[in-house]
């Protein structure tokens, strides 16, 4: 089994850099992190965000896929090799964090205890949702589960897409992937550790519905 070590963690800030100057508020000079976005991104914010940490400015998937799903894969995809850490957390650009530190430790500490492959938070008592906002996994996880490229239709949503890829690859059925995963029930450490959601101007934990949009929930055994 894997050590865990907080200087082993690099965090992937995905996605475009609307909100980065909140985002860089926020960040933990203990780690390591790369922002990957897009080269069309606004000069002046990559040229902030380059000044505080590396970004990684990818070239666009010729097809987006369901509501951008091709270009979120690509460029955390692109980011996870650019970063290259045993532990890799992927986040939303548009993401605050109380307590980044400790939820980090919680949730990998988890994983390996449950001898998981990834770690989720999980926001409803009961059931566990696979989402796609922030995910805590190795470096290897993070590789097989971001590779993924949508090639034709699908309307599926981008998590149920994650999913499926992940099943078909490995053979597991959908109790058998959740058996490979750890969740922290959000609802045990709300007001010390949570992740609030600039877009939708709300603490993950305190709206659910707003914020996760039509997963698949899955008892867990």
């Amino acid at each position: 089994m894997k050590k865990f070590n907080l200087n082993d963690v690099g965090i992937v800030i995905q996605g475009p850099t609307d909100c980065y100057e909140r985002v860089l508020e926020n960040i933990d000079e203990d780690f390591s992190y790369v922002w990957s976005t897009w080269g069309d991104e606004p000069i002046d914010n990559i040229k902030n965000i380059g000044e505080k940490i590396p970004i990684l400015l990818n070239d666009k998937p010729k097809f987006n896929g369901f509501r951008n799903i091709n270009m979120q894969c690509l460029s955390s995809e692109l980011g996870v090799k650019s970063i290259n850490k045993p532990w890799i957390v992927k986040v939303r650009g548009d993401l605050l964090w109380t307590n980044q530190k400790d939820l980090i430790k919680l949730a990998f500490e988890k994983m390996l205890k449950e001898d998981s492959l990834c770690s989720y938070l999980n926001y409803k008592p009961g059931i566990h949702e696979i989402h796609d906002f922030v995910t805590f996994s190795s470096y290897e996880y993070a590789l097989d589960f971001w590779s993924y490229k949508q090639e034709g239709p699908n309307f599926n949503s981008p998590e149920t897409q994650l999913c499926y890829s992940m099943m078909d690859k490995h053979g597991w059925t959908y109790e058998e992937m959740i058996d490979r995963m750890s969740f922290i029930n959000v609802d045990l450490v709300e007001g010390s550790l949570d992740i609030h959601c600039i877009k939708y101007n709300c603490n993950m934990s305190e709206n659910a519905n707003i914020t996760i949009h039509g997963n698949e929930a899955f008892p867990k055994k």
